[in-house]
């Protein structure tokens, strides 16, 4: 018979109503489907003591076969906790920081909490934060790179409010716990890779701009060549002010015509990422150079496209499922506790990951 998918006999229950509402959109409406008193259904969703055996199975019966989920919100407001985390992220355009999101989101599904993630918009920051809460998100992380200032700001307001809030990759805000790359680290473990090789004139391609992460890895070059007694302005040269940037491959593929011109150009090249490295190579390739016997070139994240070049691109790699697991570690570790008076950074050692990409200096260089 047509709409009988189930002909064997129901439960007593169901033929007080033979067929469920379309849409159940309230816990009043669904009291009402299972013969209930609101009370009861609640007592039952939230798994009160004090039941009898036959009345929960009724009523979960009856939430597998109309789809009811309980209100959220009306939970929090009975005194259970939300489980949920709210995650703020600068824009899913950055493979790193999507990776980074999608472990963490991982890791914290796993321990049983849900996630509210949200893109930080221009100017939005404030709504956004205002709607996680309206929420009732028992922490807020922030994964990306921020204005300092507003970051600063959001982070205050989470304090005075008593919200345990995380900042991932994001090293200027002093303010809030931080896991964070330890990218000065990253150019010092770069700089002493091509130091061993024979290497003493550096390109840099399209590490600048007004970011923290730009900042923290000049001050780990200056700090690295310093080491070796290598003075930085005369070391390293970088065009970036030749040219706007417009995507990063094409950005690098500009930059390496440029240097190509130079006499007496670096025999090393340090990108700003991966894109940016294969661009760069693959443009010197096309001017005739050779990669490694002619000049070498770092790259940074260490996506899979450095494997898709011939040579493969060594590459700094920010050791992503370790942030995210540090990350979910402090957020469920700052769940009901009073927030640190002094909040702490956690620092993520990378790893170099060397390929064919970097080799030698040039014998003309060494002799130089």
């Amino acid at each position: 018979m047509a709409g009988d998918a189930f002909p064997q006999a129901q439960p007593n229950f169901v033929s007080r109503s033979p067929k469920p509402p379309d849409v159940i959109r309230s816990t009043a409406e669904f009291a009402r489907y299972v013969g209930f008193s609101r009370s009861v259904v609640s007592r039952v969703i939230n798994q009160q003591p004090g039941l009898r055996k036959a009345t929960i199975e009724r009523v979960t019966r009856a939430m597998a076969e109309t789809g009811f989920t309980p209100n959220a919100h009306a939970v929090h407001l009975r005194g259970k906790p939300s489980a949920m985390i709210g995650l703020c992220v600068e824009n899913f355009i950055t493979p790193s920081g999507v990776s980074k999101l999608a472990e963490l989101q991982e890791l914290l599904a796993a321990r049983g909490y849900t996630t509210l993630i949200e893109v930080d918009r221009p100017g939005g920051s404030r709504k956004l934060i205002e709607h996680f809460l309206a929420l009732r998100v028992q922490a807020i992380a922030f994964i990306g790179h921020f204005d300092p200032a507003v970051l600063g700001e959001r982070i205050a307001w989470l304090r005075r409010n008593g919200v345990p809030n995380l900042v991932v990759d994001h090293s200027g805000c002093a303010e809030a716990p931080t896991v964070t790359l330890d990218r000065a680290g990253a150019m010092e473990q770069v700089v002493a890779h091509l130091h061993g090789l024979g290497h003493r004139q550096f390109g840099l391609l399209g590490i600048s701009g007004a970011f923290q992460t730009v900042a923290d890895r000049i001050e780990g070059l200056r700090a690295a060549l310093a080491k070796r007694r290598m003075d930085f302005d005369r070391c390293v040269r970088a065009l970036d002010h030749l040219h706007a940037r417009a995507g990063h491959f094409e950005y690098g593929r500009t930059l390496a015509r440029e240097f190509a011109r130079l006499r007496g150009r670096p025999t090393a090249f340090i990108a700003v990422n991966d894109e940016t490295a294969v661009g760069a190579l693959l443009e010197f390739q096309s001017l005739g150079l050779s990669v490694p016997r002619d000049l070498s070139i770092v790259g940074f994240n260490n996506q899979t496209i450095c494997q898709m070049t011939r040579p493969q691109v060594t590459s700094s790699d920010q050791q992503i499922e370790r942030t995210a697991r540090v990350a979910a570690d402090l957020l469920i570790s700052a769940l009901g506790r009073p927030l640190p008076r002094t909040p702490t950074m956690r620092l993520i050692e990378p790893q170099l990951v060397v390929r064919g990409s970097t080799g030698p200096a040039p014998r003309r260089a060494v002799r130089r």
